[in-house]
């Protein structure tokens, strides 16, 4: 035994600290921590019986104190007089910098505790011991930051020169001559390339990933080494690996090195260090430019930036313009107050929200008042006024490129399917090689390999079948519905106030040719100046009067329209009401056509009574007509024009309303019958009653 060892030390506890600094040492370095844990032996052999181990720090760095447990309790322990000796492998296992280590040497000074390590115990209070100890822990903090200084070197000289990889992103591959080089995959590139035109196309990243999971398309992504020694693996993308992959310079054919940062905080009490932390270009420590092949350019890569930078709202002054949104106000993240500067907000009122409203909060969350603020629905029209002028010499172009997208995402779809199948074929045949060359009689790896074998093949049949479902499903745009979409220009009105069309489309269109759009709102005199700020460079500008309370709305209803709803809805349905008004070409006040939905609306705001179908006349349609008397209704109808039977219509193309008395005549009957003989209504309707018969 020590002579240093005395019997009150005997009488306390001894622990023994283990630590590794981090998980890989744990799992691969299993000796160290064999080593380690035999002290306990040696513990007891100075004559400790009952030794405590302390590995809740296994797996933790000794640079930061807040985050090791362990060596937080044994503080604690040594400082409640609990221990009376500290064993340990070496003083760097204890601490690595010198405040946790004169830490703990003062606090077994004052407490008289032990240190031990694989050399000898030392007592802090013996000064020859405490210069040791100090000295011991100096040499590891100094051999620490030399290690760590030299390795950084090494990195940043051969960042410095392109060559310093710790994985290369999914799409390229390292060849044997240390040159980066796209994978020779072509189902791969075609992937990659498919995630960034996705995302021009739809300008979210979230977006990009739905689109993905809603198709089922699989992507590669970097992985373990499986079973057949390969480390890229196929499935269903994750959000975080698509906007990883849309955030990496890489693929815009640059190295970067640097381009994260480490960031330490002090929060409740303890020292928190994060990494990951993304740095500004300005700020990259390496930059080469034109180091590989690239997928994108380096210019179309700062454009996916600044998108993805504009697609989060924030509220400070200067915010971002925000990812587009389903709702019915159009210039919601590109308004702007010219009064103050600030981002213009909308907000949504009535029931389900069909009044939009725009607004500058000003002051308003300082104690203050609402900066400026108007109805969103006259300024979109307006805007919209302006908005056809411009993209109307260009309509047609864009209708032939509404078909090449249609066409191009038929294509995407079915490209990225037909690959993966010539992917599964392979495995699947590989698999059947690998069956077919075992010996049959060899049960146990025969059965494996088939059962592999089996595998492939149910995913063969599965991608083919979704092709097969797709092609289906998925056809490509007529000759009749391509003259439709290059009908564009002249129906770009009624296309863009259709119901039916998505206000998310709207907006993605307006933000491709309006950069920013600044409102001034005169209080005095109530006009507002809208200046449009184009994106090559041009602006426009309107003035337009604020919607007041009370004021007649340019979509209200012509009075007309409301007169001969009156008179129509006592005697026809709402249907037959939409039918007639969409044969005459009359729109309601937002320029769309009728339909039963928006007569009934149009009724019951003007307090107009509905049809009573239940009401008996005799009165009936040309239909009705045309079953009672077993005739076609054209026939109906020919009579009524050559004036054989009377019938009234209210106004043009309103059905027809025929007395029932009108088909009991004798010489209705007697022409009726004639048809029905063979006659022809010309022959009938040519003879005369006042000329003779010649027979």
């Amino acid at each position: 035994m020590d002579e240093k060892i005395k019997e009150n030390h005997l009488n306390r506890k001894a622990f023994i600290y283990i630590r590794q600094s981090s998980e890989r040492q744990v799992q691969q370095h299993a000796e160290s921590s064999r080593i380690q844990y035999a002290l306990v032996e040696r513990a007891r052999l100075l004559g400790w019986e009952y030794p405590v181990t302390i590995d809740d720090d296994l797996g933790k760095s000794a640079a930061w104190y807040s985050e090791r447990t362990g060596f937080q309790n044994l503080v604690t322990q040594v400082s409640m007089s609990v221990i009376k000796i500290v064993i340990s492998l070496d003083a760097t296992r204890l601490a690595r910098c010198n405040r946790d280590w004169y830490h703990l040497i003062d606090l077994c000074t004052i407490f008289d505790t032990l240190i031990g390590d694989h050399q000898g115990i030392y007592d802090p209070k013996n000064p020859n011991d405490r210069m040791l100890l100090g000295l011991k822990g100096t040499i590891s903090e100094a051999e620490l930051n030399l290690i760590k200084f030299r390795m950084r070197q090494g990195r940043e000289s051969k960042a410095r020169r392109g060559e310093l990889f710790a994985v290369v992103p999914t799409g390229y591959i390292l060849n044997s001559n240390g040159i980066i080089e796209k994978s020779a995959c072509v189902r791969e590139q075609e992937i990659i390339e498919l995630i960034f035109k996705k995302f021009t196309e739809l300008g979210s990243g979230k977006q990009t990933y739905l689109w993905f999971i809603e198709e089922k398309i699989s992507v590669p992504v970097n992985g373990a080494k499986d079973s057949e020694g390969k480390t890229r693996h196929w499935q269903l993308p994750t959000y975080s690996f698509i906007l990883q992959l849309l955030r990496n310079p890489f693929y815009a054919g640059a190295y970067v090195y640097g381009r994260t940062e480490c960031r330490v905080a002090y929060k409740e009490g303890r020292i928190k260090k994060t990494s990951g932390h993304l740095k500004s270009p300005e700020k990259w420590q390496v930059l080469i430019h034109n180091h590989h092949e690239g997928y994108i350019s380096w210019k179309q890569y700062e454009d996916n930036m600044d998108t993805m930078k504009n697609n989060h709202y924030k509220t400070a002054t200067n915010e971002a313009i925000g990812a587009i949104r389903k709702g019915k106000a159009l210039l919601v993240g590109i308004l702007r107050c010219q009064r103050c500067g600030r981002k213009m907000h909308v907000r949504y009122w009535g029931k389900g929200g069909t009044h939009p409203t725009y607004q500058c909060s000003g002051d308003y969350y300082h104690a203050g008042g609402y900066c400026q603020s108007f109805s969103a629905l006259k300024c979109d029209r307006i805007f919209e006024e302006e908005l056809f002028k411009a993209i109307e010499p260009a309509a047609l172009q864009a209708g032939i490129e509404a078909t090449k997208m249609i066409t191009r995402q038929y294509q995407d779809k079915i490209s990225c399917l037909s690959k993966e199948l010539e992917s599964a074929q392979y495995e699947a045949g590989r698999a059947f090689t690998q069956y077919n060359l075992i010996d049959p009689l060899n049960r146990l790896v025969a059965s494996e390999l088939e059962r592999r074998w089996n595998e492939k093949l149910a995913m063969v049949s599965d991608i083919k079948e979704r092709i097969g479902k797709m092609t289906k499903d998925i056809k490509q745009p007529t000759k009749e519905e391509i003259k439709k979409i290059l009908s564009l220009k002249d129906h770009l009105p009624q296309i863009w106030r259709h119901p039916k069309t998505d206000p998310a489309i709207k907006k993605r269109i307006i933000r491709m040719l309006v950069k920013e759009v600044l409102v001034l709102l005169d209080e005095e005199t109530l006009l507002i100046t809208m200046t449009i700020h184009w994106q090559g460079g041009i602006h426009t500008q309107v003035q337009f009067k604020k919607p007041c309370r009370g004021e007649a709305p340019k979509n209200k209803t012509n009075e007309q329209i409301v007169e001969l709803v009156r008179k129509l809805s006592c005697h026809y349905p709402d249907e037959e009401i939409a039918r007639t008004f969409n044969c005459l070409k009359l729109k309601t006040g937002y320029d769309n056509p009728w339909n039963r939905t928006r007569v009934r609306s149009l009724r019951s705001k003007k307090k107009i009574a509905p049809f009573d179908r239940t009401k008996k006349t005799d009165v009936v349609s040309l239909n009705e007509a045309a079953k009672r008397l077993d005739v076609p209704h054209y026939t109906i109808r020919g009579l009524i024009k050559k004036g054989i039977i009377g019938a009234k219509q209210i106004i043009k193309y309103a059905p027809f309303k025929i007395e029932s008395s009108e088909l009991e005549k004798e010489s209705v009957k007697a022409i009726v019958k004639q048809l029905k003989n063979g006659q022809t209504l010309r022959y009938i309707d040519s003879a005369n009653d006042r000329q003779m018969s010649l027979f």
